[in-house]
C-alpha cells in the first residue's frame, strides 16, 4: 500500500512539482493526462466552462451506472484527482482576458477541444504563444489535427474501430470485438503525457516553447507496432488468435478443473520439454517425434491442444500454476476477472493499486501508478474537485487578481 506524506514523514516532492498545466479538456482523453501529470506533483487547473463544466460530471451511465456514494460520479473523479477547477466563459473578452493572465504563469496548455473552436475563442497555440512563448500547447484528438476528418467527433469505440484495434481482437472467424473501458482514450492521454514531458525536456535544453499533438488513432495504432509493420514490410495481416488451431500450443489459454482459464506462454518450449510432459503426467510424449521439437509441434499443434485441454481439466489452476509456473518454470499466467486483478498482490505490491482518503467516500481503493520512483514518488493528493472550487485561490495566487477585480468578474458573470 502506498504510504501517505504523513506516514513517510517529510513529504518529498514529485517529479513535476513546480509544473503549472491549464487543462481546457472534458471527457476523458485529455483530462486523464492531465491526472496522470498531477499524480507526478504537477499543479493541475482545470478551466470549465461557467455553466456546463466538463460534460462527464454529469454522465451517469458509462458502462453501467457511474454513481457511486453521496451522488459522487466515480468517472470523473478517476480522471481528475489531484486538479483545481476554475470556470470561465471564454466566449467573453473578460474570460479570454482571464486565460491570458494565467497562461503567462503557467507551463502548458493542455486541450482536446477542436482547433477550430479553440481559434473562434482565441485560446489556439497561436495567440496563447504571443503571451507566453514557452508555453508548451498539448493537444489531442479523436483523428488527428489534418485531414478531411480532423473536426469530426470521436469517442473510444471510434479510436478502437479506425486503429485496427477492433479487427485483431477476439478468436479467429468471430465478429470484431470492442473493449470495454475506454482503452484508446485512455491511450490517447498516455501519449499526450508523454510528449509534454518530451516537450517539457527540450524547452529545459533550449528555452523553446511549442506544440504538441496526438490523436486516438495515432496511440492506438502506436501500439500496434508489430502487426503494422508486418503488413507495410511483408504485405501480409497477422492472423487473430485461434484457440484450437493456433500452431502455438504453448502460447494459449486453457480451461482448468475449477473453470477458471490458465495462459501459457512460452516461446522456449524446448528448453523444458522434459519438464513439462513429466509434470503434466504425459512421459510418454518426451520421444514421441510428434512433438518432441518446434518444427513438429507445429505441425500436429491442433493434436497437441486437444491432449493439453484434457490434462489442464483434472486439477485446479492454482495447482497448475504451482506445477507449471514455480516447479518447471515456464511462462504462464492465470486470465483474471477485474474482480482478481485489484486484489492480485502482485499488483498490490506495486502500487497499481493505492488506497487514499476521500472526503466523502472515507478510505478506499482506487487505480495506482503506472510508474514508480525511488526519490519522487507520486502521490494522490486530492480528490477531484467540485465545480469551481479553486476559481478564486488560482485567480489570486495565478492570476494576480485582486478580490475588488474578483468580485467584478462574477458580478459580470465571467468566472
Amino acid at each position: 500500500m502506498i504510504k501517505t506524506a504523513a506516514e513517510r514523514g517529510a513529504k518529498m516532492p514529485g517529479a513535476l512539482e513546480g509544473i503549472r498545466i491549464l487543462e481546457w479538456a472534458s471527457w476523458i482523453n485529455g483530462p486523464s493526462a492531465g491526472a496522470m501529470l498531477a499524480d507526478l506533483g504537477a499543479e493541475v487547473i482545470k478551466v470549465e466552462d461557467r455553466i456546463r463544466g466538463d460534460p462527464m460530471r454529469g454522465s451517469e451511465t458509462l458502462y453501467g451506472s457511474s454513481m457511486v456514494a453521496s451522488g459522487i460520479n466515480l468517472a470523473y473523479e478517476l480522471y481528475n484527482r489531484n486538479k483545481k477547477s476554475i470556470t470561465v466563459d471564454m466566449a467573453k473578452e473578460k474570460g479570454r482576458e482571464v486565460v491570458y493572465r494565467l497562461v503567462k504563469n503557467s507551463d502548458v496548455f493542455l486541450t482536446n477541444y477542436g482547433k477550430s473552436l479553440a481559434a473562434k475563442l482565441g485560446v489556439d497555440y497561436e495567440t496563447l504563444s504571443k503571451h507566453n512563448p514557452q508555453i508548451i500547447y498539448a493537444y489531442t484528438s479523436g483523428y488527428g489535427s489534418r485531414g478531411l476528418e480532423r473536426e469530426r467527433r470521436a469517442f473510444d469505440f471510434v479510436g478502437q474501430a479506425r486503429s485496427g484495434m477492433m479487427s485483431t481482437m477476439g478468436e479467429r472467424g468471430t465478429p470484431p470485438v470492442l473493449m470495454v473501458g475506454a482503452p484508446t482514450d485512455q491511450l490517447g492521454s498516455i501519449m499526450l503525457a508523454y510528449g509534454i514531458l518530451a516537450a517539457l525536456v527540450a524547452r529545459e535544453r533550449s528555452g523553446i516553447g511549442q506544440e504538441v499533438e496526438t490523436s486516438m488513432i495515432g496511440a492506438a495504432m502506436h501500439i500496434q507496432v508489430l502487426p503494422i509493420g508486418v503488413y507495410l514490410l511483408q504485405g501480409r495481416e497477422m492472423a487473430r488468435h485461434s484457440r484450437t488451431n493456433t500452431k502455438s500450443p504453448f502460447s494459449n489459454y486453457y480451461q482448468c478443473a475449477d473453470g477458471k482459464w490458465l495462459l501459457l506462454s512460452e516461446p522456449q518450449v524446448d528448453r523444458f520439454w522434459p519438464q513439462i510432459c513429466r509434470a503434466l503426467g504425459l512421459e510418454k510424449l518426451e520421444e514421441d517425434p510428434r512433438f518432441n521439437n518446434v518444427a513438429s509441434r507445429r505441425e500436429n499443434a491442433r493434436e497437441l491442444i486437444s491432449i493439453l485441454d484434457k490434462v489442464l481439466t483434472t486439477r485446479n489452476r492454482e495447482e497448475w500454476l504451482r506445477i507449471l509456473g514455480e516447479e518447471v518454470g515456464i511462462a504462464c499466467s492465470p486470465v483474471l476477472s477485474i474482480a482478481e486483478v485489484v486484489n492480485d498482490p502482485q499488483v498490490l505490491e506495486n502500487n497499481y493499486i493505492v488506497e487514499s482518503d476521500h472526503p466523502v467516500l472515507g478510505r478506499v481503493k482506487i487505480p495506482g501508478f503506472p510508474v514508480s520512483f525511488s526519490r519522487s514518488p507520486p502521490e494522490v493528493r486530492s480528490a477531484a474537485p467540485h465545480f469551481g472550487q479553486h476559481t478564486e485561490e488560482v485567480l489570486l495566487q495565478v492570476g494576480g487578481y485582486t478580490w475588488d477585480e474578483i468580485a467584478e468578474l462574477k458580478e459580470q458573470e465571467v468566472t
